[in-house]
């Protein structure tokens, strides 16, 4: 028996949940997870389907709920297909997500759409179908214990996604900064309007950058000192007055 007061830890809106293991009817075989909220609704599955959820959703769904992925029509990403997986696909089903499996093994395709609900279904290793599926998820949740690089699945998300981790491993993930950089902004500078944005901010609050102006002469040597570090905190280069250097009356 569980108790919590915590909204999200389990699929219930309620703020209080009792979920208990019980028997019903006459039959010893035939137990339930019983779920009873202040309103008093109760919902009932056989013992031997009950079990895991006891632990195995306990770290799907409030993950899933805490990172709104109980919004209908956003595209969903599950790497894995074990115990973990195969509830994260399921209950992405029952949220009103389009779901698609990523998974090292070819041969969990037909259960993972057939049996499971998945909409779609990619090999991680397979080039062209990882290109295809490039920029279209709005987030993945891992359940994956292997070691795992995160920078194929970075791809796979749109600007803004996450990676939801639900799966351990021991040993540590490794992933190139200019792939989060890429995967957060979609830009490594910004756009126009942040731009301006920034500039009519800066203007207002008197925010100005610390820089050392280098003429056009010195550029090799700047190149030097910031191959050193020794720079505080930007070079600029007077490109104008180089030109009116240069310039023949």
């Amino acid at each position: 028996m569980m108790r919590t007061t915590a909204p999200n830890w389990f699929p219930s809106s309620t703020a209080s949940t009792l979920m208990a293991i019980k028997p019903t009817g006459d039959s010893p075989t035939w137990w339930s997870l019983t779920s009873i909220s202040p309103s008093g609704s109760r919902r009932r599955c056989p013992w031997t389907r009950s079990a895991p959820y006891c632990v195995q959703a306990s770290p799907c769904i409030p993950l899933m709920k805490q990172h709104g992925l109980d919004q209908p029509g956003k595209h969903l990403g599950v790497v894995g297909l074990g115990g973990l997986g195969h509830l994260a696909v399921k209950f992405g089903r029952a949220f009103g997500l389009r779901v698609t499996v990523i998974s090292s093994t070819p041969d969990k395709e037909k259960d993972a759409v057939e049996q499971l609900g998945a909409d779609s279904f990619i090999v991680i290793s397979n080039a062209e179908q990882m290109k295809a599926a490039a920029g279209t998820m709005d987030h993945i949740v891992s359940t994956s214990a292997g070691v795992l690089s995160l920078s194929p699945l970075v791809a796979l998300l749109k600007t803004h996604g996450k990676i939801i981790m639900v799966g351990t491993s021991t040993k540590p993930m490794e992933i190139p900064s200019f792939d989060l950089v890429s995967a957060s902004s979609g830009s490594m500078i910004g756009g126009m309007k942040v731009a301006q944005e920034m500039m009519e901010f800066a203007s207002e609050h008197r925010v100005t950058p610390e820089v050392e102006v280098v003429r056009m002469e010195d550029v090799n040597l700047a190149m030097e000192r910031l191959e050193k570090g020794d720079v505080r905190y930007r070079f600029v280069v007077d490109v104008a007055n180089a030109f009116h250097d240069c310039r023949v009356d």
